[in-house]
C-alpha cells in the first residue's frame, strides 16, 4: 500500500499563471507545482527568501491534480505603473522601481485571466524517502496555516477548508476514488452529502487528471506535455521543466 495526501481547492476566483509574456497574464486550466507548493510553503510559514526550505519542499513530493471543474475564464484589465528600463539602473524591488522618478514612470494596461468557480482535488506523495517534510506535516499545516493561503493570486482566497486526508491505496487513482469530492461547505458533521450536490452544481461530465511521473498511478497516459514550473532556484524564482501527464475518463467509463 502507498500513502497519499489529498485535499480540495475551491474559490470563486483563482488564477494559475503561465509564463508571463508581454502585457497578457494568462491562466492554465489547473494549478501546477509552483502555485501549489507556494501555497503549502505559506501554510508552513516558509518565506520567499528561504531558498533551502523551499527547494527541499518542492523536491520532497510528487503531485497530481483532479479537475472537478475548470470554471469559467474571466479577463480583468489592470493599469500598472512601471519604470522604463535603464542600462545603468537595476530595480531590485517594486519600491525601487516606483521611486525611479516621475520622468521614468509610465503606465501600461495588462490583461489578467482568472478562473471563476473552479474546483480541484490535489494529491501528494513522497518522492524522497528521507525528508524533513512529511504528508502528515503538510496536512497539519493546511489545517492551521501560518500565512494566509491564496489560489494563485492574493486576490483569490480559498472559499472553504482544504479538508486534507491521508489515504492508503494501491494506486493514485484508488486514492482519488476514496477521497471523492468533498462538500464545498465542508461541515465536519455533514457526511451524508458525499459531494453529490457538487457533482450536479458543477455539471461534472468527465474525470480529468494531471500528474507527475508515478510508478503506481493506475492511470493511462493519454498525453505527455512539458511544463516549466518545477523550482530550480527558489531565491531567484527560476524554474525548470518537468513532464506532466494527462488522462480523461469519460463519465460512462467511471
Amino acid at each position: 500500500m502507498n500513502e497519499f495526501l489529498l485535499f480540495t481547492l475551491y474559490s470563486p476566483m483563482s488564477a494559475w499563471g503561465e509564463i508571463a509574456v508581454g502585457e497578457i497574464r494568462s491562466s492554465k486550466s489547473h494549478p501546477g507545482r509552483s502555485a501549489l507548493f507556494g501555497l503549502i510553503a505559506a501554510a508552513f510559514g516558509i518565506k520567499r527568501d528561504d531558498a533551502v526550505n523551499l527547494n527541499n519542499l518542492h523536491d520532497s513530493f510528487g503531485l497530481a491534480v483532479k479537475v472537478v471543474s475548470t470554471g469559467h475564464l474571466v479577463n480583468d484589465f489592470h493599469t500598472v505603473q512601471a519604470a522604463r528600463t535603464q542600462s545603468r539602473s537595476c530595480y531590485r524591488t517594486r519600491a525601487d522601481e516606483l521611486n525611479a522618478g516621475t520622468d521614468l514612470l509610465g503606465t501600461i494596461v495588462s490583461t489578467r485571466e482568472y478562473r471563476s468557480d473552479a474546483m480541484y482535488v490535489v494529491a501528494l506523495w513522497k518522492s524522497v524517502a528521507q525528508s524533513q517534510y512529511t504528508l502528515q506535516g503538510v496536512s497539519n499545516a493546511l489545517l492551521s496555516p501560518v500565512f494566509i493561503p491564496y489560489l494563485g493570486r492574493k486576490s483569490c482566497p480559498p472559499a472553504c477548508k482544504f479538508v486534507p486526508q491521508i489515504i492508503s491505496a494501491e494506486t493514485l487513482k484508488d486514492a482519488f476514488d476514496q477521497y471523492g469530492i468533498k462538500p464545498v461547505w465542508f461541515a465536519m458533521n455533514n457526511t451524508g452529502n458525499a459531494g453529490n450536490l457538487e457533482k450536479r452544481v458543477f455539471k461534472i461530465q468527465d474525470e480529468v487528471y494531471y500528474w507527475d511521473e508515478c510508478d503506481n498511478s493506475g492511470l493511462e497516459k493519454m498525453l505527455s506535455t512539458e511544463r516549466y514550473d518545477k523550482v530550480l532556484d527558489a531565491s531567484r524564482r527560476q524554474f525548470r521543466s518537468r513532464r506532466e501527464f494527462l488522462t480523461i475518463i469519460k463519465k460512462e467509463e467511471v
